[in-house]
């Protein structure tokens, strides 16, 4: 397509080559003056100005009109277009990506030196006319160098890249190699892939493909038979016991590989030093579940670790977590002062079998509460008794308004009269004196229930208990306030449970038993045993903390839930490398979305314990983040390599394909060739030339034979 110029409006200054035409062809000579000592023998003769009807000095004017022409060409801005460029350049010359896993995985021995010295084998076999970039990739790719031609900035920039803690997922950085190529006007396209395959990494439906014409260059790193032995996931059960709480570490072993792995020592570590062994042998391909010594649960929380043997993989033989304190609930049930021994039997045995939390369990009757027996109790469940009176009623509602909660159910036991007090009505809605009898239609139904509330939320996935199945035979018709939230509801429409608000506090309310007798609900123990545990998990406001994170990840202050930080609260983060950084907590707000622009996030960049450290009018006070790798990346199970070069190869326009066309602009493609520059140069040269030529025949024009 020839010679394009970006601003061709200036040719019309071509009409200034006329300028050095019209001085030469109208240049007068001048007469010079002799000074003489006496005229008056000379004749007098007129003196006739002479124009000059043709050029005499041609290679003067030809330099004057191409100083003017391409100066003109200059300032339009004259470039080539892509045919031109592929015309004049080398068929070989390349757009080269290259492409550089730094996941955890390629941290298996010997694989990151081997993926160095492949990417500067291809580096270094780049030819002069090529240009490069270096793209590094985990779950998230980072273009280290763009489109240069000198391989001495890609070796350095290599050089200093180290495997990260991340998994992998090959998408992004065939995003990034997308667009460099489909900005590259070089002929010749190509990306040299350096991984170790993994197949966890890549996701069929991911749609990115390369620009069409591409050549993918494949290059694997991994060995032909790869084995990993890893700690899968830890479970952490917590249990009432003699003397306090204790808490129970299950690690989950893997060995991923064709040999087995024979007498491995795994460690449980517990605030540093290490309190059990286990000696175990895995076969290949299989795992194993290892289970250690009861722990007791102290006042503080403490670091924890399990460690299982070394391979080449060291990073995922290390699982990190924290105990935090006071992840037991205590419970106190108050009983009908008539009640059988069996009426809160199967009450006691939904809370028995709480790991985490775990749940301690005291009994009263109502006629025997005391207000001293509400004394370090997070819940109270009131079943199917009357309200406490007179003092221990009163200590009942202070505590749900100082943030206790109370589970209430109402059955055959309960008669309204005994509910109509203040402090009764304080927390629980009205209820009528006519019961709800199904018996004649074998039972009613719970028809709806808020899958959105802590109560059902667990129900809300697939398989998860059918709370319809269960039949409700007898019933109270509850008659909620403007402020109660009916979470759930029978098929007739009347309330089943009943949510309120008081002060701090939480209040639930169930209109039928937690027994057999009006409803066969704790028959269906895949519903009954979560709800009981959810339910009393709810009203006692507790909010399960995290044991572990992610690597990979970040955290903001505002979301750690065993801590509240004041707006503008200093805080120190030490990582697992003892790199420390300032922090400042910005309240609840939701802040700002991008890590690098806030300054409360932490950062889960490596696996190991985060610590925080601050201060405020109590004292000095410190918080532990446990965080471990992504369990994907110790799936060493590898990817077809023609399957993935299949999956990214151009398919036509439909397909995801680019066009060229469309994505380099004319503007793009000047800026690129800049040859104004050079021709502003050649003006310079002329110019001078020019004067040169004119200084010398100047005194032969001052004579009148230029």
């Amino acid at each position: 397509m020839g010679l394009s110029f970006l601003a061709p409006l200036f040719a019309v200054g071509l009409a200034a080559i006329a300028i050095p035409i019209l001085v030469h062809l109208t240049y007068r000579q001048k007469a010079i003056i002799v000074p003489f000592p006496s005229l008056m023998f000379v004749q007098k003769v007129p003196f006739k100005s002479m124009r000059r009807q043709k050029i005499r000095h041609w290679l003067l004017f030809l330099l004057r009109c191409a100083a003017l022409a391409i100066l003109v060409l200059a300032f339009s801005r004259p470039f080539f277009n892509e045919d031109s460029i592929a015309a004049t350049l080398s068929s070989a010359s390349r757009e080269v990506v290259i492409l550089i896993d730094n996941s955890h995985s390629m941290s298996y021995a010997g694989r990151w030196a081997t993926a160095q010295q492949r990417a500067r084998d291809t580096i270094n076999d780049l030819a002069p006319s090529d240009r490069a970039s270096l793209v590094f990739f985990s779950d998230a790719a980072q273009l280290a160098v763009r489109s240069t031609p000198e391989p001495s900035v890609l070796l350095s920039t290599l050089e200093a890249i180290e495997p990260s803690g991340r998994s992998t997922r090959y998408a992004p950085a065939i995003a990034i190699a997308q667009q460099l190529l489909a900005e590259s006007a070089l002929p010749a396209k190509e990306v040299v892939l350096i991984t170790d395959y993994q197949r966890v990494g890549w996701d069929p439906e991911q749609a990115v493909q390369l620009p069409e014409g591409t050549i993918l260059t494949g290059i694997d790193v991994a060995e032909e038979a790869a084995g990993n032995l890893s700690i899968a996931t830890v479970l952490l059960q917590r249990e009432a016991a003699d003397g306090g709480e204790q808490f129970v570490v299950n690690a989950r072993l893997v060995n991923q590989g064709d040999e087995p792995t024979e007498d491995i020592d795994v460690t449980l570590q517990i605030g540093g030093e290490a309190v059990d062994t286990r000696r175990v042998t895995l076969e290949p391909n299989s795992a194993l579940t290892v289970q250690f010594r009861p722990q007791p649960v102290g006042p503080d929380a403490v670091r924890g670790a399990v460690l299982a043997g070394t391979d080449k993989l060291p990073g995922d033989n290390t699982f990190y977590f924290i105990i935090n304190p006071g992840e037991t609930i205590n419970v106190l049930l108050v009983e009908n002062n008539n009640a059988h021994d069996t009426d809160s039997f199967f009450i006691g045995g939904a809370l028995s079998v709480g790991t985490r939390p775990a749940f301690r369990l005291q009994r009263t009757s109502v006629g025997q509460l005391q207000a001293s027996d509400l004394s370090g109790i997070d819940a109270v469940i009131l079943n199917d008794t009357a309200f406490p009176s007179g003092a221990a009623g009163s200590a009942v509602r202070n505590f749900v308004e100082a943030g206790g909660g109370v589970l209430i159910a109402l059955g055959e036991l309960v008669h309204p009269g005994e509910w109509q007090g203040s402090d009764a009505t304080a927390l629980a809605p009205r209820f009528s004196v006519d019961i709800v009898d199904r018996n004649a239609e074998f039972g009613g139904a719970l028809a709806s229930y808020d899958r959105n509330h802590p109560v059902f939320e667990i129900f809300s996935a697939p398989r998860s208990g059918d709370f319809t199945a269960p039949n409700f035979y007898r019933y109270w018709r509850l008659e909620p306030g403007p402020d109660d939230l009916v979470i759930a509801g029978f098929d007739d429409g009347n309330p089943a449970l009943v949510a309120r608000s008081v002060g701090s506090g939480r209040v639930l309310v169930w209109p039928t038993t937690l027994d057999r007798f009006w409803n066969d609900l704790v028959i269906h123990g895949q519903v009954f045993v979560p709800f009981i545990q959810r339910a009393t998990r709810y009203v006692a406001g507790y909010q399960e903390a995290e044991a572990w994170q992610t690597v990979g990840g970040s955290l903001r202050l505002a979301t750690l839930e065993e801590m509240q930080f004041p707006e503008g609260t200093a805080v120190e983060l030490t990582a697992p490398d003892g790199t420390t950084t300032g922090l400042v907590a910005t309240g609840m707000a939701l802040g700002s979305a991008d890590p690098a622009a806030a300054s409360d996030r932490i950062p889960l960049d490596a696996p190991g314990f985060y610590a925080l450290a601050w201060s405020d009018d109590s004292g000095d006070h410190e918080l532990a983040v446990a965080a471990n790798l992504d369990r994907t990346e110790s799936d060493l199970s590898k990817l077809d390599q023609e399957e993935l070069a299949a999956a990214l190869t151009y398919r036509g326009a439909a397909a995801g394909g680019f066009e060229l066309d469309h994505q380099v602009t004319a503007e793009d493609r000047e800026a690129r060739q800049s040859w104004w520059w050079y021709l502003l140069v050649l003006v310079f040269v002329v110019l001078a030339a020019e004067t040169a030529l004119s200084n010398r025949l100047s005194p032969s024009s001052a004579t009148g034979t230029a």
